[in-house]
């Protein structure tokens, strides 16, 4: 019945576009006609055995990590107080990570 199209991004948030969920529906299986789509959005969080919150641990990896680097590494960022809010055509998903963050329109 179909497949999964995964549509992944940096810090749980959504950035495909008109464009990528195009390709994804594209993906949807014709069930009299009809296309089906299931749609999950889900951040990416832990907290570890000791109930640090942010923390984990990954198989085959040796110690503690962030479950979100990018949520982790905007954090480092604002409390050295060194946060660049332009757009870096080579980190583009940190960039708009940090736009919705600092943005006054969130919810």
């Amino acid at each position: 019945m179909g497949e999964a199209f995964n549509l992944s991004s940096l810090a749980g948030m959504f950035f495909a576009g008109k464009t990528g969920l195009a390709a994804a529906m594209h993906h949807a299986p014709l069930v009299d006609g009809k296309e089906r789509y299931v749609f999950y959005a889900l951040p990416h969080i832990a907290i570890d055995a000791e109930g640090h919150l942010g923390t984990c641990r990954r198989e085959g990896r040796e110690g503690a990590s962030t479950a979100c680097g990018a949520l982790a590494a905007f954090q480092k960022e604002m409390a050295g107080g060194k946060l660049n809010i332009s757009m870096d055509n080579e980190d583009v998903e940190q960039s708009l990570i940090r736009m919705r963050l600092l943005s006054s329109d969130r919810p």
